[in-house]
């Protein structure tokens, strides 16, 4: 079986980082490819494309866009001449189906003999999982996975989360802060500042940004506010300190990239979602789950203060092992 992993990454490289491991040569291929939408007809794609448009049912007309996806259906072309004899494997994350219409990847997948898998980042009832819901309810997908088990659970989804590869950063990070946090408003900001409050009280260096969020005059001093970072100096700082804080965001519907962080990187994690504690590889000695995230107690400040051992991460959550699952449906 040979795969071709779909990421959306065009849009954010964010996803082809987080789906590295998975690109293997003579095994498969990551690619963040997309249909390219001309510009004078933009206005029309992003009508039908909008997120409540699309949330029960495609916007009508919808598969007039199958043709801008020539780009990527010469890759898989490609892909299949490559290899012959070998089943012809296609990925898609939900992200990347916001862009690809259900009928092109069934025309793909009856051309090319092709096995199609989705893999959700998002939970089922999310915006963003919208068009690749609608897209599996046609019968697309050979299988579909998911990080949530109650998705699993309600909708048949295969139970998966297998999709951080651990990105590399250059050169040893000294440990300088004792926590970190840095990542949009999206609904966290007090339970943030908050945090920042006791663990600065009780005496531990804190590094916080909060970003795109409204400055109101009440802000507090020491956090940097509205000044974004890159996904790679967010990582460079995560390794500078002995602890991530985890908030989740009025868009958030399950765990964030700061879990798969930390148990990576050999960090503690202080977090405000219980989810954490359903997650492979929890360890209530490394990550902490206070009941009220603005009354932390003072063994969760001495736990936070303690040293780490050394990290022992095998690439558990690594995607080389969705490509092992999906063999397993050829």
């Amino acid at each position: 079986m040979y795969f071709i992993v779909f990421t959306g990454g065009e849009k954010n490289p964010l996803f082809d980082t987080l789906m590295a491991d998975a690109d293997i040569p003579g095994r498969s291929e990551v690619t963040g490819i997309i249909p390219h939408i001309p510009e004078s007809r933009s206005k029309l794609w992003e009508f039908h494309h909008k997120r409540g448009l699309n949330r029960n049912a495609p916007a009508p007309f919808k598969g007039i866009w199958g043709k801008y996806a020539a780009d990527a259906e010469m890759k898989v072309e490609a892909a299949a001449a490559a290899h012959p004899g070998e089943t012809l494997a296609l990925i898609f994350s939900n992200l990347a189906m916001v862009y690809y219409e259900p009928a092109t990847l069934k025309r793909w997948k009856e051309r090319y003999k092709a096995k199609l898998f989705l893999y959700l980042v998002d939970k089922h009832d999310s915006v963003y999982a919208a068009d690749a819901v609608n897209a599996a309810r046609k019968g697309i997908f050979d299988r579909v996975f998911t990080f949530s088990p109650e998705d699993a659970d309600s909708f048949g989804f295969d139970l998966f989360d297998c999709y951080y590869s651990t990105p590399q950063t250059d050169g040893d990070v000294p440990v300088e802060t004792d926590a970190f946090f840095w990542g949009t408003d999206g609904g966290r900001r007090a339970r943030a500042e908050s945090i920042y409050r006791q663990l600065t009280d009780a005496g531990l260096k804190v590094q916080m940004g909060i970003c795109y969020t409204e400055i109101t005059g009440k802000e507090l001093s020491g956090i940097t506010y509205n000044e974004p970072i890159p996904y790679e100096e967010v990582l460079r700082r995560a390794k500078g300190s002995r602890c991530l804080i985890d908030l989740t965001g009025y868009y958030s519907g399950g765990v964030t990239l700061r879990y798969f962080e930390a148990v990576s990187m050999g960090k503690k994690l202080l977090s405000d979602n219980k989810q954490v504690k359903n997650m492979r590889l929890y360890d209530s000695e490394q990550i902490f789950v206070p009941d009220d995230v603005d009354a932390i107690g003072e063994d969760m400040i001495a736990m936070i203060r303690k040293e780490m051992p050394a990290a022992v991460y095998n690439g558990e959550f690594s995607p080389v092992h969705l490509l092992d699952m999906c063999e397993r449906y050829e």
